[in-house]
């Protein structure tokens, strides 16, 4: 769901959602299915069919050349995304400045693990050979409990280098308490010992020089 704007304030549904992120290639991906579904039942629109928000994001999207149509000899798909590797990063409005660099941050590291190979090969390596699978169980615990979808590993694993690198309150006791616990013991120690080895283990893997954005340097804070 696009909305104009969420409201401060207030709490559940897009209000739980202060930024968002996708690669290009996703969105070339479901503007193409979208077209497709369309163009088979032209007076039945399907039930995927654009509100006008998402037609202004695909308007937006092909403005900036991050969305592209496909060529002319080949039939599906319709749309295509450059051929870089690019991550598309969205904060909401209505929400303070404090609260809008916090997420900026936090999508800022999905850019990173979009965009540059070796850092999200890093990610991986990290949740795959450095953590322990209860280690691995009490991430997907904690992000199952933020509404995201933990049985997909990807967004698992994308999720889990965002707030492991950029989060400050969440997984302490106090910002923890509503999550469940596991095998007894206090999932807030554990995602704190998580993210103190992560940062160490990643914070000489983060590219250097620092990433750029419209000639302003980004650079990323590891906790540790």
């Amino acid at each position: 769901q696009i909305v104009e704007r969420v409201q401060r304030g207030q709490s559940g549904g897009v209000n739980s959602y202060t930024g968002h992120n996708f690669r290009a290639s996703d969105a070339a991906e479901f503007f193409s299915l979208v077209a497709e579904l369309d163009q088979q039942s032209p007076s039945a629109p399907s039930l995927l069919s654009l509100s006008p928000p998402e037609m202004m994001l695909r308007s937006l999207l092909e403005t900036h050349r991050l969305l592209l149509p496909a060529p002319q000899w080949q039939p599906q798909p319709l749309y295509q995304a450059p051929p870089a590797r690019i991550g598309v990063l969205a904060v909401a409005r209505g929400f303070s400045k404090d609260e809008s660099q916090d997420t900026l941050l936090h999508e800022a590291m999905h850019g990173l693990f979009y965009t540059y190979t070796h850092y999200e090969a890093a990610c991986w390596g990290f949740w795959q050979e450095e953590m322990k699978a209860d280690e691995r169980d009490v991430w997907r615990e904690f992000l199952g409990g933020l509404g995201y979808d933990a049985g997909n590993e990807e967004l698992t694993v994308n999720e889990f280098q965002a707030y492991m690198a950029t989060e400050r309150q969440l997984f302490s006791s106090k910002g923890n308490r509503k999550q469940p616990k596991s095998g007894g013991r206090d999932t807030s120690a554990v995602l704190l010992k998580i993210q103190r080895n992560f940062g160490i283990f990643i914070e000489p893997r983060v590219p250097k020089p620092f990433p750029q954005c419209s000639g302003c340097s980004c650079v990323f804070v590891c906790n540790k």
